[in-house]
């Protein structure tokens, strides 16, 4: 039977493996269950559950992608009916959340 630890880093790892250390918007949306125009309205009002990293020379916005895995995680914990104390790792956004 696998830990909780062992399930955030097994999602962890297949995250990383998946999309590398950052997300592009259509991958975010993609794990988010979001439309990319969704996601991309949440940035400009600054309502986006995750920090991003914004690459001005190319208009882009990357989420990292460790911090996407933690809020999922955070948002699966938050449904369970475990009541049990669950470690976790602790990552912060890079880019302070504007609200």
């Amino acid at each position: 039977m696998m830990d909780s630890l062992d399930f955030i880093n097994k999602t962890l790892e297949i995250m990383l493996n998946r999309y590398g250390p950052f997300m592009t918007v259509h991958e975010y949306a993609e794990v988010m269950k979001l439309q990319p125009d969704t996601v991309y309205k949440q940035i400009a009002d600054g309502t986006v559950d995750v920090g991003t990293i914004e690459n001005p020379n190319r208009r882009k916005h990357l989420f990292p992608t460790a911090l996407v895995a933690q809020y999922v995680l955070t948002v699966i914990g938050n449904l369970s009916a475990n009541d049990e104390e669950v470690d976790t790792f602790k990552l912060h956004s890079i880019v302070p959340r504007v609200k």
